[in-house]
């Protein structure tokens, strides 16, 4: 099975309010607690764990970036981490801020090639608002895979695996969530990472050929986030998975994985 590794950028180089990180306080050690508020360390900010814990494992994932973020500032601050990534061999995707509008999608991915200084084929639209009829026209901006969709959120489905294919554009439906296993799932931090690695053993028993993770960078200093580096370090033992980015699923289609056609 292809387990296709995106996460989301939700938060600035920033990080959060004090007040937002409070009302979240008991999910963070002591020592992040610490670094916090006595150092004004981002402790939201998981990218470079993210990045050593998938480097020491030959593996490399999907960033995807907001141009514009909630305190108004923007993808400048991350120029830096962009470049290591995009010279580590990662990819950059655009987290678009609005999904029911394909100018602005193109105009917010114009921005962020410039900072990756390279053409960006993914996109993921922030809370996952786009607007359906959108998707197939992506490809006339250049998006060539769209992961804004999760047709299950109550529970592991076999609906929100695969790939569906909207002209030439191919959707990757979100088969895994760190935020969903933590809210509408209701797995307690202890039993993440035994209920991730069931979860994505049964799609694999069942047939499933794709599945997509999507596990936010500010998660991943968080107790039950954490599970993410767990998973990075054990992956290559679950001899039945084949992790890779986003674009690298054009090399399996080529090799003859096949998408849903919808359109």
């Amino acid at each position: 099975m292809l387990l296709i590794l995106t996460h989301d950028v939700d938060w600035s180089r920033k990080g959060p309010s004090v007040e937002h990180v409070l009302t979240r306080l008991n999910r963070f050690e002591l020592s992040h607690r610490y670094r916090f508020f006595s150092l004004r360390e981002n402790i939201y900010n998981g990218i470079q764990d993210i990045m050593e814990a998938e480097q020491r494992q030959g593996m490399k994932s999907t960033f995807f970036f907001r141009v514009l973020y909630d305190d108004n500032t923007t993808a400048e601050l991350y120029s830096d981490v962009i470049s290591e990534l995009r010279r580590g061999g990662w990819e950059i995707g655009l987290h678009a801020n609005n999904g029911t509008d394909l100018g602005d999608i193109q105009a917010e991915k114009k921005v962020l090639e410039k900072l990756y200084a390279n053409e960006i084929y993914s996109l993921r639209v922030h809370y996952l608002r786009i607007e359906p009829e959108i998707i197939p026209r992506l490809s006339t901006i250049g998006v060539k895979f769209d992961s804004s969709i999760c047709i299950s959120k109550a529970k592991p489905s076999l609906e929100s695996t695969g790939c569906l294919l909207y002209n030439e554009v191919v959707e990757l439906p979100i088969s895994v969530m760190d935020t969903y296993m933590f809210t509408y799932w209701g797995i307690k931090p202890e039993e993440v990472y035994e209920r991730l690695i069931e979860t994505l053993k049964l799609f694999n028993d069942l047939g499933v050929e794709i599945a997509t993770i999507l596990w936010h960078t500010n998660s991943i200093k968080m107790c039950g986030g954490r599970e993410y580096l767990k998973l990075v370090e054990e992956i290559w033992r679950l001899e039945w998975i084949t992790p890779i980015k986003v674009m690298d699923l054009a090399i399996y289609m080529n090799r003859g994985v096949s998408c849903k056609k919808v359109l």
